[in-house]
C-alpha cells in the first residue's frame, strides 16, 4: 500500500495541476458569458465555480448539458476544443493512468506473494527429504490431529 500511495502522489500532483490549467483557462473562455440557469448552476464565474464545473466535466457527471450551454453562448470551436480536449486529456488519459499504476503495484504484490509462498515451499520440501521415514509418519500424524507432537526419537535404523 505504500509503495502504491507513493506512485500515486506523483500522478494525483499531475491531475490536479492539469485541473488547474483547465480551470483557468475555462475562466478564460467562459466567465461571465453564460446566462444565468438555476436549474444548471455550474458555470465559471468564479474560482470555486470552476473547479466543481470541471470536476463535473471530469467525472463525466452532467457535463453535456453544461458543453451545450458554453457551445450556445460563447464561441463553437473553442468550446469543443476545451471540452473534449479535458475529456480525453482528463478523463480516459489521467484516469486510466492512475488506474493502471494501481493495478500494477497489486500485480507486483501478487507476483511477489507467489515467490515468497514457492521459497517457503522449497523449504519445507528440504527439511522433509532431511527427515527420515518415521520422522515424516510422525509429523503427517501431527497435522492432521492438529496438535503439536514433539518426538525426540532416534531412527531405528540408523541404531
Amino acid at each position: 500500500m505504500i509503495d502504491t500511495i507513493k506512485d500515486l502522489t506523483v500522478i494525483v500532483l499531475l491531475i490536479g495541476i492539469m485541473i488547474y490549467i483547465y480551470v483557468l483557462v475555462g475562466m478564460e473562455l467562459f466567465a461571465y458569458r453564460l446566462p444565468f440557469d438555476p436549474n444548471l448552476p455550474s458555470n465559471f464565474d468564479g474560482l470555486l465555480n470552476s473547479f466543481l464545473t470541471v470536476f463535473i466535466v471530469f467525472a463525466e457527471d452532467g457535463w453535456s448539458q453544461i458543453y451545450l450551454k458554453c457551445y450556445q453562448y460563447t464561441n463553437p470551436i473553442l468550446t469543443s476544443l476545451y471540452f473534449f480536449s479535458l475529456l480525453g486529456i482528463g478523463h480516459y488519459l489521467m484516469i486510466n493512468l492512475l488506474i493502471a499504476i494501481i493495478i500494477e503495484n497489486f500485480e507486483y504484490l501478487s507476483v511477489k506473494n507467489d515467490l515468497i509462498n514457492k521459497i517457503n515451499n522449497m523449504k519445507i520440501d528440504e527439511e522433509l527429504q532431511n527427515m527420515s521415514f518415521r520422522q515424516r509418519i510422525e509429523r503427517a500424524m501431527c497435522f492432521w490431529r492438529k496438535k503439536p507432537l514433539k518426538v525426540n526419537h532416534k531412527d531405528e535404523d540408523e541404531e
